[in-house]
C-alpha cells in the first residue's frame, strides 16, 4: 500500500477546507463525509443494524479478494474459533498477521479473513462486540496503523473499510481520553517540524482535532496552537514560512500561517514582540533569507492592515533594533544572496535616504559605519562602498557645500604616514592595487598642495 505524499495531503485538506481561517483546524467536522461523522456505528462496521445503516454499511462481499478468503483460512477452523469465542486478538496472532509488515497488511488476504472473523464474532457476541483497532495498534503502533488506514482510504477497493477503521481509530483514542497533544505523540508527529505537513498522519491528526473540539468545546484548540505546544512558536513559524513557498504545501501552510497570526493577535502580541520572540533582534546570520524573518515581515504586513494608526515599515523596525553599522552589515550580506539582493538594495537606499534627510555629513556617516576604527582591511571593507555611495549622493543633493573626498576623509581620521604605509602595502594586493594607486596619487597631490600653500 503506497503512502500518499504532500500533494495528496494538500489536495484532501483543501477540498474540504472552506471554513473561516479562524476555525480550530484546517477542516470542519461538518465537512467530513457522512461515513466518518460522530454517529457512525462503532461495534458493527460490516453489517447494518437498521435499514438506514444498511444503506450506508460496508458490504464484506464488495471487498476485492473476499471470494478467496475460504481458501486462505479453513472454514471449519474459523467456525471452531468462533464457537470457542476466540477473541480477535488471538485469531490475529494465529493467522500470523502480527508478522506482516504494517504498511502491507491491507494487501494480505489473510487480513480480509480476519476482518470477516471479527465481523462474525461481533454478530454472534453483540455484548462482546469489539473493534479491530486495539489489535492493530498493539501489533503495529498508532502511527503505522493511522498511516496505513489513511493510504487505504485513497484506494477504491479498500476505501470503505479503511474509512470505517479510521472512524474506529478516532473513537478508540477518544475512549482513552487522549488529548490532541497525546495523538501528536502517538502518531509520531513530534519528531521533525520541517516534515510535519508532508506526513500523511498530519491529515489524521487534523481529523482527530476536529472531532476532539466537538467533544470538548471547553478544551478546543487550533492546529497551530497544537504545533506550537509541540515544537515552539519559532520553529513552527519558520516551517510555515518555508512551506508556504513550496508548491505541494503552500496552500495548507498559508492557511496555518494566518491561523498562527490570529493566535498571536489574540495574545496581544505586536510586531516588535514577534521580532524578539523569533530572536531576530540578535542579528541572526543571513537574516533576510531566514524563514523567521519572512514570517515576521508577513506578520508586520498583517499588523499594519489591522492597525493603520500604528502602521510601520520593515526598515523602521530594523532601525529600532540595530545600529547604523550593524544594519548596514546585514544589508551588505543580503546583497550577496540572489534571493534577497533586490530587497537588500531597497533597504540600503532607504538607509541612505534617512542620512540624507538628516543632513548627515559624509564624515559623520564615515563614523557611523565605524570606518574610523582602523586601517587594517579598510580598502576591502564593504562598508566603504556604502560610504562612497552616500558621499556621491550627498554631493548631488548639496552641490554648494564643501565636498568630501575619500582621501580627505581618510586624512581626517588617520595620519599621512599611516596612510602612506597602508597604501603601499595595498598596491601589492591585486584586489586593491588600482584603488590604492589612485589614493596614493591623491594623497601625494594633497601633500604637494599643502607644501605649496605653506610656502606662500
Amino acid at each position: 500500500m503506497r503512502l500518499y505524499c504532500a500533494a495528496l495531503i494538500t489536495a484532501t485538506v483543501l477540498a474540504t477546507a472552506n471554513a473561516s481561517v479562524t476555525d480550530n483546524s484546517i477542516v470542519n467536522a461538518a465537512e467530513y463525509p457522512t461515513v466518518v461523522q460522530n454517529d457512525a456505528p462503532f461495534q458493527r462496521f460490516l453489517r447494518a443494524a437498521t435499514d438506514e445503516d444498511e444503506e450506508r454499511a460496508i458490504s464484506f462481499n464488495s471487498i476485492p479478494g473476499v471470494g478467496k478468503v475460504k481458501n486462505i483460512v479453513d472454514k471449519q477452523k474459523a467456525a471452531q474459533w468462533l464457537k470457542k469465542g476466540k477473541e480477535a486478538d488471538d485469531v490475529f496472532t494465529k493467522m500470523k498477521l502480527n508478522k506482516v509488515q504494517g504498511e502491507k497488511l491491507f494487501e494480505n488476504k489473510k487480513f480480509l479473513a480476519w476482518v470477516k472473523y471479527v465481523d462474525d464474532f461481533n454478530a454472534k457476541n453483540p455484548d462482546k462486540a469489539t473493534s479491530m483497532i486495539p489489535t492493530l495498534t498493539k501489533n503495529f503502533g498508532d502511527d503505522v496503523v493511522a498511516r496505513m488506514i489513511e493510504a487505504a482510504t485513497k484506494v477504491e477497493g479498500t476505501k470503505r473499510l479503511a474509512t470505517s477503521l479510521q472512524t474506529q481509530q478516532i473513537k478508540y483514542w477518544q475512549s482513552l481520553d487522549m488529548s490532541v497533544d497525546d495523538v501528536v505523540r502517538a502518531l509520531k508527529l513530534n519528531n521533525k517540524v520541517d516534515d510535519v505537513l508532508t506526513d500523511p498522519n498530519f491529515l489524521v491528526l487534523n481529523k482527530y482535532l476536529v472531532d476532539f473540539n466537538t467533544w470538548n468545546p471547553s478544551k478546543s484548540t487550533t492546529m497551530t496552537e497544537t504545533l506550537a505546544r509541540t515544537y515552539g512558536d519559532l520553529p513552527v513559524a519558520k516551517m510555515l514560512a518555508t512551506a508556504s513557498k513550496v508548491e505541494s504545501t503552500k496552500d495548507v501552510a498559508k492557511r496555518l500561517q494566518v491561523q498562527q497570526f490570529d493566535n498571536w493577535k489574540q495574545m496581544g502580541l505586536d510586531s516588535d514582540d514577534i521580532f524578539k520572540m523569533m530572536h531576530l533582534d540578535e542579528g541572526v546570520a543571513n537574516m533576510f533569507s531566514n524563514p523567521a524573518f519572512s514570517a515576521w515581515a508577513k506578520y508586520l504586513d498583517d499588523f499594519n492592515a489591522n492597525n493603520p494608526a500604528k502602521k510601520t515599515t520593515v526598515f523602521k523596525e530594523l532601525r529600532r533594533h540595530f545600529s547604523d553599522n550593524t544594519l548596514s552589515q546585514l544589508i551588505i550580506a543580503a546583497q550577496k544572496v540572489p534571493s534577497t539582493e533586490r530587497f537588500a538594495t531597497k533597504l540600503q537606499n532607504q538607509h541612505i535616504r534617512v542620512w540624507l534627510d538628516r543632513k548627515e555629513l559624509p564624515d559623520s556617516v564615515f563614523k557611523l559605519l565605524q570606518l574610523d576604527k582602523g586601517l587594517d582591511g579598510l580598502l576591502t571593507n564593504p562598508q566603504l562602498s556604502v560610504w562612497v555611495k552616500y558621499a556621491s549622493q550627498y554631493k548631488m543633493e548639496n552641490p554648494f557645500t564643501t565636498q568630501a573626498t575619500l582621501i580627505g576623509t581618510f586624512s581626517a581620521h588617520y595620519s599621512d604616514q599611516a596612510l602612506t604605509k597602508m597604501l603601499q602595502a595595498a598596491k601589492k594586493v591585486p584586489e586593491t592595487k588600482k584603488m590604492a594607486t589612485d589614493l596614493e596619487k591623491a594623497l601625494l597631490n594633497k601633500l604637494r598642495l599643502m607644501r605649496t600653500n605653506r610656502a606662500t
